[in-house]
């Protein structure tokens, strides 16, 4: 893996060591970007804009896989020298917020020694596209969910997603913007009114899911809590472990992100290995596993009924993804997979 190229800065704009901060739109330059060879990233982001701010020119832009926000790796040149970036576009009602919240949380995760990645321009206005957008220096790396497909690896990777995670928990929410971090303290009377909802599209009724409320304590002690953890979002560079994909977290319960983490750690046969992250995640933590088994089951039960819906299905095809190959490699597998947590869920907590 090599390390990304440092940026030379042009003669015209010298790159400051702190983000470019977008105060107007005066300082934007439209332009049709014609150096980019995938013409379809260029119909709805005005690209050249976005290297100006960094520092240069366009050379090439790729679109990267993944649903929700778009992302991008740009290459742009500044001089003699080519360096490459991760930006992310923003998307929904609450794109500026999800943008300051990850943006905030990068800036704040080296003062408790975990690895962010170098913002270099935060639009959170959208300014430049129309939508907010952060751009970071692109981090060389394998995604933790890659790795734990090595044969081998599967105890060293889960008890380092434990160790990330368990990290990430400990940044004091108290120092976090309110605004900008929500309260979610009752974070699972929530998710028992989607579960119930998601049941009764499903033809499911209340009464089947009565033995899901029973033992669904509240928060312990509130933490930090990411949201989408899960071996995608955590990336292994030369240099360190990068938890990403921030957008989504909020003040509450770090079994949440526990359980959670624990139905895709354990995806593909991994019992074992979910096992090891949750025993490493509690050692560390300190955390009680009064409550984990009945927060698993209903995390579970809720996220097989979700990968039921017509509306997700839509989504895979949106994205371009033919659905039958969609159902055969993950829709039916997974479903399949989370009801077998389901029915291990308490299996699970006696074997921690």
């Amino acid at each position: 893996m090599q390390k990304v190229a440092e940026i030379e800065a042009p003669q015209r704009r010298k790159l400051a060591t702190e983000p470019q901060l977008l105060l107007n739109s005066n300082s934007v330059r439209g332009g049709g970007g014609k150096q980019i060879k995938q013409r379809k990233a260029l119909q709805s982001v005005a690209w050249s804009g976005v290297a100006e701010e960094l520092g240069g020119e366009v050379v090439k832009c790729r679109k990267l896989n993944g649903f929700g926000n778009e992302c991008y790796k740009l290459d742009v040149r500044s001089g003699s020298r080519t360096s490459s970036f991760a930006v992310k576009i923003y998307s929904g009602r609450d794109a500026k917020l999800k943008a300051e919240r990850e943006f905030e949380l990068f800036k704040v995760m080296p003062t408790y020694s975990m690895k962010a990645p170098e913002v270099r321009l935060a639009d959170v206005d959208g300014r430049i596209t129309g939508k907010p957008l952060l751009a970071w220096r692109w981090i060389e790396g394998v995604p933790a969910g890659k790795l734990l497909e090595k044969r081998g690896l599967e105890g060293l990777v889960s008890r380092m997603l434990a160790a990330a995670l368990a990290k990430f928990h400990r940044i004091p929410w108290s120092q976090l913007n309110p605004d900008v971090f929500h309260r979610k303290l009752r974070i699972w009377e929530e998710e028992l009114y989607a579960l119930r909802l998601l049941a009764k599209l499903a033809g499911f009724g209340d009464s089947e899911l009565a033995p899901l409320t029973t033992a669904l304590e509240e928060v312990e002690r509130p933490t930090l809590v990411h949201g989408d953890f899960n071996p995608g979002n955590v990336l292994v560079g030369e240099d360190g472990v990068y938890v990403i994909d921030l957008e989504g977290s909020f003040v509450g319960d770090p079994l949440y992100d526990v359980v959670y983490a624990f139905a895709f750690i354990s995806f593909g046969g991994r019992w074992s290995a979910a096992l090891s992250f949750a025993r490493e995640y509690f050692r560390l933590s300190g955390f009680s596993l009064r409550s984990f088994a009945p927060k698993l089951r209903v995390t579970a039960a809720k996220l097989c009924f979700f990968l039921s819906l017509d509306e997700v299905k839509s989504l895979v095809k949106a994205k371009g993804i033919p659905l039958p190959l969609a159902e055969a490699v993950f829709l039916k597998p997974f479903r399949k997979h989370l009801e077998n947590v389901f029915s291990r869920g308490v299996l699970a907590a006696r074997q921690l």
